[in-house]
């Protein structure tokens, strides 16, 4: 067995760029870009009012800061969309409303609230200073300037930034195609009637799940009986169709566990087998040399199946996909109720976090979905560890759950 922090660097430093795609930006959400974006034009691409008010030149703007109130004369009005083809002269307003152009000679714009019409004049009054609501062209981006750099993970600000740039399709990091291969000769599709030993397949779910929760759709997913020639064709199938191929099952000592033989018949070359956590011990990770496709053996156990994807599988997809820190991100909270540990092995425990609080879900073990099903987050308990008592602060990995 090597440790999680071993194998997590393994599976980091293994994961290649799978190129780039462009796609609509509304499709952009979560992902990567692969190109930089520049401003083709200034933002604001003209000087316009924050506010629904009155546009006066920088004359009336001091006039009015000195007496308190002004007289103007109205001259003219205009809203957003409008033309900026207009001018003001001092003694003269024009009606403004949220990002509508500025006339040609506006000093500041005082707001509505503190205007009166009289006749065809404005009264203006209330405090003033100079450029007041005034959205300034090119205050936030000269023409020719960086705004989006490659790389960066698309938020929905940047999303819409890249509209206001005009960009109806962005170039991003291709996401990893990846199938799915599941195991086992017991195994019965849900809907299904069941038999004497068999059970319901639901790995194939919880890793297409989990892979949803991340951008990615599988492109194949299979499963298949505890039968060499059936998994070696699976195999080879989902190898052929994806850059990173997920088993379950098959993995570990068993006389029906056939899965690390195929992988050597198909040139996979291991990295690791056997990973010193709980649950989750055999994992499998390997790679193609001959086209760098990567390959996870996972354990047939669901609930080690899910552990797994969040400390190995989701890091290499996203350092895959580009993100700049694929790693798991721990934090540290206070433990509500204690756990009990056997050396040997780290373990990582279903929990509800809470603020800086964290409770564990215990007696789950790697067969049962019950507390993982209601978890957010993993506690981290170290290998050399006992026992954790209530009121320690443990690192745990939030992950989001069913009941967020």
């Amino acid at each position: 067995m090597i440790s999680y922090e071993e194998a997590l660097e393994i599976v980091i430093g293994s994961a290649g760029s799978h190129g780039s795609e462009t796609i609509p930006l509304g499709n952009a959400i979560g992902r990567v870009l692969s190109e930089s974006i520049a401003a083709s034009f200034p933002l604001p691409r003209f000087d316009n009012s924050a506010v629904d008010g009155y546009a006066i030149t920088a004359e009336d703007g001091k006039a009015l800061a000195e007496r308190g109130e002004i007289l103007t004369r109205l001259k003219g009005a205009s809203a957003a969309g409008a033309s900026a083809e207009s001018e003001i002269q001092r003694g003269e307003c024009h009606r403004v409303f949220t990002g509508a152009p500025l006339p040609t000679g506006t000093g500041g714009v005082v707001m509505q609230e503190d205007a009166r019409a009289e006749g065809d004049c404005v009264k203006l009054a209330g405090e003033y200073e100079a450029s007041q609501h005034i959205r300034r062209a090119g205050e936030e981006w000269s023409e020719g300037d960086l705004v989006l750099p490659g790389g960066l993970k698309l938020n929905p600000a940047g999303v819409a930034l890249a509209a206001m740039l005009g960009r109806a399709e962005v170039a991003v990091r291709r996401l990893p195609r990846v199938s799915i291969v599941v195991t086992g000769s017991e195994l019965v599709p849900p809907g299904r009637a069941l038999e004497s030993g068999q059970i319901h397949e639901s790995n194939s779910f919880a890793i297409t799940a989990a892979l949803h929760q991340i951008g990615i759709t599988p492109v194949s997913c299979e499963c298949v009986p505890d039968e060499r020639h059936a998994t070696d064709a699976a195999i080879e199938r989902g190898l052929q169709a994806a850059d990173v191929l997920l088993t379950s099952g098959g993995v570990s000592v068993g006389d029906h566990d056939l899965v690390k033989a195929v992988f050597e018949d198909q040139g996979i070359e291991r990295r690791f087998w056997q990973v010193a956590v709980k649950p989750g011990k055999p994992v499998y990770f390997g790679v193609r040399p001959r086209d760098s496709k990567a390959v996870f053996g996972l354990p047939g156990n669901p609930m080690a199946i899910l552990t797994s994807f969040i400390l190995l599988v989701k890091p290499h997809l996203l350092a895959a996909t580009g993100h700049g820190e694929p790693r798991p991100r721990f934090h540290s909270a206070i433990l509500k109720e204690g756990v009990r540990h056997q050396p040997g092995r780290m373990e990582f425990v279903p929990s509800w976090l809470e603020a800086d609080s964290v409770s564990p879900y215990l007696g789950q073990r790697s067969h049962m979905l019950g507390g993982m099903a209601r978890a957010n987050a993993l506690i981290q308990v170290p290998s050399d560890v006992k026992e954790i008592v209530p009121g320690s602060t443990v690192k745990v990995i939030p992950f989001g759950g069913i009941s967020q």
